[in-house]
């Protein structure tokens, strides 16, 4: 039997179609420019995650929050970043929701920590340990169990820092403060003072944060919304230093106070 047209065409179709599949699921993939190549690589990172929450938040968008703080806990499930972060995405805006999942969040953290040994940490370690165990506390409600942890990390920052408040003297904070701090360092104290309950002491670095010079609009304004900052959030003074006079209550003249309340309510809608 001879060979025909229809052998060659049929053999080149073969041919053709095993080359393809090489191609497609065997050849070395150009990482640069194939789409392909970037799709496969396109696994989210827990601090890519972390960002799509703090940015929601920020925005005012809560179910972009939840969701990357659900996403967290389907890829990271061991890493209790993602359950703090996903315990903040819950926690935001959570007035008028069911807080089942904000608490299984806190709960499962608070799991984790519970199996650490904090006697054999470093400094680093320990103080991202202790921090943890008091957002966990916290929100499960036990605050003042909470407190001792925040102090331990706000006093291990201040001791890495060198700019003890001189807490225990009873001195006002903005007596002991002294400049120079950097802003990133300001902002963190500031944060743990507040979550451990001292209110004038949190002020105090806060007012050194913003002034030297810190970015209110840093990450889309996020210290509007930062949990840490939940107990100064009804202290007038917060938003002063901040300049923000609709939250302090201080309306410019020019400004028509009820359609200001009217332009603050759209902006926190969820769009």
């Amino acid at each position: 039997m001879g060979i025909t047209v229809k052998h060659v065409v049929v053999a080149a179709l073969i041919f053709a179609l095993v080359g393809f599949v090489y191609v497609i699921g065997f050849s070395e993939i150009d990482r640069v420019r194939s789409p392909r190549a970037r799709a496969m690589d396109a696994r989210p990172s827990v601090s890519r995650l972390v960002a799509n929450v703090r940015q929601g938040m920020a925005n005012g968008q809560g179910r972009v929050a939840r969701t990357a703080g659900d996403e967290l806990i389907v890829h990271f499930p061991n890493d209790p970043n993602a359950w703090l972060y996903r315990g903040y995405a819950y926690r935001y805006r959570s007035w008028d929701m069911d807080r089942t999942i904000e608490r299984s969040s806190w709960e499962q953290l608070l799991r984790i920590v519970e199996g650490w040994d904090f006697e054999v940490m470093g400094a680093a370690s320990l103080s991202s340990s202790h921090y943890m165990r008091g957002w966990a506390l916290r929100g499960l409600g036990r605050v003042e169990e909470s407190r001792a942890d925040f102090r331990e990390v706000a006093l291990m920052a201040e001791a890495a820092t060198g700019r003890a408040v001189g807490v225990g003297s009873g001195d006002p904070a903005e007596e002991a403060l002294v400049s120079g701090l950097a802003t990133g360092a300001a902002y963190n104290l500031a944060c743990y003072w507040a979550v451990a309950g001292e209110t004038e002491r949190a002020l105090g670095y806060w007012r050194m944060c913003v002034d030297s010079g810190y970015d209110l609009n840093t990450g889309g304004g996020w210290w509007r919304v930062d949990p840490d900052f939940e107990d100064l959030w009804d202290e007038t003074e917060f938003w002063e230093i901040a300049g923000d006079w609709d939250r302090a209550g201080s309306f410019p003249p020019e400004v028509d106070e009820d359609i200001l309340h009217w332009e603050l309510m759209d902006r926190d809608d969820e769009p």
